[in-house]
């Protein structure tokens, strides 16, 4: 202290803890140092600052991940002791083997039901990561009553749609073919009626004007008729190519076959199933499973 003058603070050598630099510092009150005298610079105050934050939030994350796995091997223990989660209500329960996966509640439910009450049990969880969402259904209640009701509504409508889409395409190609007939009849007409000779002497009763009345009355339908066909055609065409894709969603070739057949060709249960060597209910129950799944990847 004797080589401090009057009026000056006793100055200090230390070393910076964070890059290890020597530097000088002074001490209002001895045995106390200021603040900055850690750190040479507040570069090196603020980076060290930052440095404990980031500490302070690990050991955070630690404390609350060792909280999960807590829970979580509570939850092992229940299970343990011969409880399993239902996947449709998510309660726990006590089966009575190891083969039964839904509770007493929900294994009286039907296939539909119990999917979407598992769906519904999916967007809980997804409100409960993401929070709520706008046109996602929420309910609180166990059971999702509310939600599996319209999330039943909304995936029958979808599936109602595209099997009217298919039955349109169908009866479209129904209607080309009773034209195409129409048309063929009509030239048959026209062709027998060309046949006949106005030179020799007329039938009592009969005239050469009403032939030609009637062959043009033949021809403007038959020209109706065409124009009618080309509409169709062009109308046909853009629902086969979407039809197309619909199908390529279908990842099985049975299932494939089946609604080209029907839908495309326009065959007849009857022959798909003799084509197929399928039951024709069996063949049914293979389009049903196809509209389906079309269904709830389009939605």
């Amino acid at each position: 202290m004797s080589n401090v003058k009057d009026g000056e603070l006793p100055k200090l050598k230390e070393k910076c803890q964070w890059c290890g630099k020597e530097f000088i510092t002074f001490e209002k009150i001895p045995g106390k140092p200021i603040r900055g005298r850690y750190y040479c610079c507040i570069e090196h105050t603020l980076k060290a600052l930052d440095k404990d934050r980031q500490k302070a939030a690990k050991d955070l994350e630690k404390k609350i991940i060792a909280e999960v796995r807590r829970e979580r091997t509570k939850e092992s223990k229940e299970k343990l002791n011969g409880k399993k989660e239902c996947p449709a209500c998510g309660t726990l329960f006590k089966p009575k083997s190891n083969n039964v996966i839904f509770c007493e509640h929900c294994k009286y439910l039907s296939y539909e039901k119990r999917n979407a009450l598992m769906l519904a049990r999916k967007r809980q969880r997804w409100h409960m990561a993401e929070g709520m969402k706008r046109n996602v259904y929420y309910n609180g209640d166990p059971t999702y009553e509310g939600a599996s009701k319209a999330i039943n509504r909304e995936a029958r409508e979808h599936e109602y749609s595209i099997r009217c889409f298919f039955e349109g395409l169908r009866s479209d190609g129904n209607k080309i073919q009773s034209l195409r007939a129409i048309i063929e009849q009509y030239r048959l007409d026209l062709s027998g009626l060309s046949a006949c000779r106005y030179d020799k002497e007329p039938v009592s009763g009969s005239h050469a004007s009403d032939l030609s009345d009637i062959l043009i009355k033949i021809e403007e339908k038959l020209k109706s008729q065409h124009e009618q066909l080309i509409r169709l055609y062009n109308s046909l065409t853009d629902k086969r190519s979407q039809a197309y894709k619909y199908i390529a969603i279908v990842n099985n070739e049975e299932k494939q076959s089946i609604l080209i057949d029907r839908y495309i060709r326009c065959a007849s249960w009857e022959r798909i199933a003799r084509e197929h060597h399928y039951d024709k209910r069996h063949c049914i129950r293979l389009r049903d499973e196809a509209f389906r799944l079309i269904s709830e990847r389009c939605h």
